[in-house]
């Protein structure tokens, strides 16, 4: 067998680069597991936010509402500044998807990219994204419940679970009924949720809840005076109301967008000023990088691979760099496989 004695007359010749592809493949499984045994980013994480939520007046203050982060440093940091800087806003909801996969590299790197840039509490609301990776488990191990309620002077923020394809289940509707008949004298509801009603361009149906839940959330929504709704999942921003109900979708945070009847082009967060039982909802405009503008697959690009390098550069190092030895190998024993 000529092309097994080339192959071992290389790996004999070559046994330092051998050795050197060994210790890439240990350090590769090194990192494997280093990755499963990291230290949790963060524990209760809404607990903490909560306890940390300060508004100086309950019946005159703002929050604001963003979604769909998924990969972006590249427009997520400078709009978490914007926040920031705008001393109305108290605390800030992210609707989920704020992660490309639930693993724990990921939410080091979200967190950290919250720590750097954001001095106010963030609430988060658990998207299909969070579902991947190592799912509920380690989301409840960072973050906390799945769905919750709080209050701020008389209004009342009701975060739900509907990240599943089945939306929220039986338990979490009878929570959700009777978080609404308390807080019926309350001048405000808002309910917080990440897969939406419906796509409003019917692009892909498939993100949103089956039409069976959705019209029993609705009914609920309806019944109880529910004040405003936001969701997100799909890209872009849409405002209007859903039978009767005021309804928000917004997924700029630093995805891209589709659609036909979309503002599109911009990414964005919402701005949410509360005064009494009078609710505005502004939307604040953040820049797009310039390489953005119409290029939608090549943004993506660019944001998925500034991610991945950042978030995973030292096993991208070892695969390419085994690759390489790989690739020299086969170059050899081709070379050599002509010479006889």
């Amino acid at each position: 067998m000529p092309l097994i004695s080339n192959f071992t007359g290389l790996l004999k010749k070559h046994s330092k680069i051998c050795l050197f592809v060994s210790l890439c493949i240990v350090f590769f499984i090194f990192i494997k597991i280093f990755h499963h045994t990291l230290p949790l980013p963060a524990k209760k994480w809404i607990d903490t936010n909560l306890e940390n939520i300060q508004v100086k007046d309950p019946a005159d203050f703002s929050f604001a509402v963003f979604g769909g982060t998924k990969v972006s440093r590249l427009v997520f940091g400078g709009l978490l500044e914007q926040v920031d800087h705008d001393p109305d806003i108290a605390f800030t909801v992210d609707l989920g998807d704020a992660v490309l996969k639930g693993r724990k590299p990921n939410y080091h790197y979200f967190i950290k990219q919250i720590d750097s840039n954001l001095g106010i509490p963030l609430l988060p609301v658990i998207g299909d994204n969070e579902l991947s990776g190592e799912g509920r488990d380690l989301y409840s191990k960072i973050f906390g419940p799945f769905y919750y309620s709080f209050r701020i002077g008389s209004s009342c923020f009701i975060v739900l679970d509907n990240a599943g394809e089945n939306g929220p289940d039986n338990e979490q509707l009878e929570w959700l009924e009777n978080e609404l008949k308390v807080s019926g004298d309350y001048d405000n509801r808002f309910i917080f949720l990440h897969r939406p009603f419906y796509d409003p361009d019917r692009i892909k149906t498939s993100q949103s809840m089956p039409e069976e839940i959705t019209l029993k959330l609705i009914d609920l929504f309806r019944k109880y005076h529910v004040s405003h709704i936001f969701a997100s999942q799909v890209n872009g921003f849409f405002e209007g109301d859903f039978k009767g109900v005021p309804y928000t979708l917004t997924g700029g945070a630093g995805r891209g967008f589709h659609g036909k009847h979309w503002n599109q082009g911009f990414f964005h967060f919402l701005k949410v000023n509360v005064r009494k039982n009078n609710i505005d909802v502004e939307f604040k405009k953040e820049f797009s990088p310039g390489f953005y503008k119409k290029k939608y697959v090549k943004y993506g690009t660019i944001a998925f691979g500034d991610h991945i390098l950042r978030v995973h550069w030292m096993e991208l190092s070892v695969i390419t760099l085994i690759l390489l030895t790989g690739v020299f190998f086969l170059l050899r024993i081709r070379k050599n496989a002509k010479k006889s």
